[in-house]
């Protein structure tokens, strides 16, 4: 025969029971790290890319949620990471530099280290090619867009062009959107475009379809000079074909972008996070074919300081001594 229990006996030994259920899943729940990686718009590279970092932290990083958010791209991501307000973002070398020195755009240094080097934004200068356009040095007394104020587009076409021997009382400057510029040259109101970005970029792509269009190409002078003062410039190239019209190589300016974290991000934490990365490389350039350039050979070359954790897994596979 069974025993008989009390309703009393019932109801204390249904309060045991919730109170350990629910200590135990609280216990859970309070060891769920939650973390916000720094992306840029829906129309950048960006983007996707962040989204898809975030998926595989979800997926292959145990008791840690990631989500990617839409942000004013490199600057913004510099300041949202010193603030905490995110964990890790994506953001070209020159932002990273001057954040992290307290330079430029930036009024005092940022609490920010660096994860990895990941791909190349491509400095490109698009005119139309009737525009009778064929150089930088040609730009005195024209309709220029160079980007945004305050974002790096604007940093580093001016960075070019004074470099260039040129200052802004040579012309007349414009600070636009990628959009806003695209639709005031297909309106004829400028008469070059700044753009910073992948190759190709839809941008370029959209003004391409409806004008004929030229890349202007940066001196060999003005890459020296350039990115022997400023370590994060690198002299690259626009290869033939990447664009209707462009049939021959231009050569131009690229700015590294890079994963960025803020300092006090527990090493652990960027340690899984950076290993994840990489060993599910093939993932992300599914998701993205700019991060065939997020090679292991490249993956050190950042402009500032790396984080602990982040070290530690390029040491583990030996591209740290």
């Amino acid at each position: 025969m069974f025993k008989r229990i009390s309703k009393k006996k019932l109801i204390i030994q249904f309060l045991v029971v919730s109170i350990l259920i629910f200590s135990v899943t609280g216990l859970a729940f309070a060891q769920k790290t939650y973390i916000t990686l720094g992306t840029g718009g829906t129309a950048g590279t960006y983007f996707p890319i962040g989204g898809g970092m975030a998926e595989l932290v979800n997926k292959y990083v145990p008791d840690v949620e990631a989500t990617a958010e839409v942000t004013g791209a490199s600057s913004e991501n510099a300041r949202l990471l010193d603030s905490k307000e995110i964990q890790f973002a994506q953001a070209n070398a020159s932002a990273a530099y001057l954040a992290y020195h307290g330079e430029g755009i930036f009024d005092k240094k940022l609490n920010i280290l660096a994860c990895f080097n990941m791909h190349p934004s491509f400095i490109q200068f698009v005119t139309p090619r009737d525009s009778g356009i064929n150089s930088i040095k040609d730009f005195k007394g024209k309709r220029i867009c160079v980007g945004p104020p305050g974002g790096t587009t604007y940093v580093s076409a001016y960075d070019i062009i004074n470099t260039a021997g040129l200052t802004e009382k040579d012309f007349k400057p414009s600070y636009l959107s990628f959009a806003e510029g695209v639709k005031a040259m297909k309106d004829g109101l400028i008469d070059v475009l700044t753009i910073s970005s992948s190759v190709p970029n839809p941008a370029v792509m959209d003004i391409s379809t409806t004008r004929d269009i030229r890349l202007l190409p940066v001196e060999k002078a003005v890459l020296d000079d350039l990115t022997e003062r400023k370590p994060y410039y690198r002299p690259g190239k626009i290869e033939a074909g990447s664009y209707k019209g462009v049939d021959q190589d231009v050569p131009c300016i690229i700015v590294w972008n890079v994963v960025i974290c803020n300092a006090d991000l527990d090493e652990d934490l960027v340690y899984k996070c950076t290993k994840v990365w990489y060993e599910h490389r093939d993932y992300l350039l599914k998701v993205h074919p700019i991060i065939k350039y997020m090679t292991l050979e490249v993956a050190t070359e950042v402009p500032i300081p790396m984080h602990p954790g982040a070290e530690k897994y390029f040491k583990e596979i030996g591209i740290i001594k």
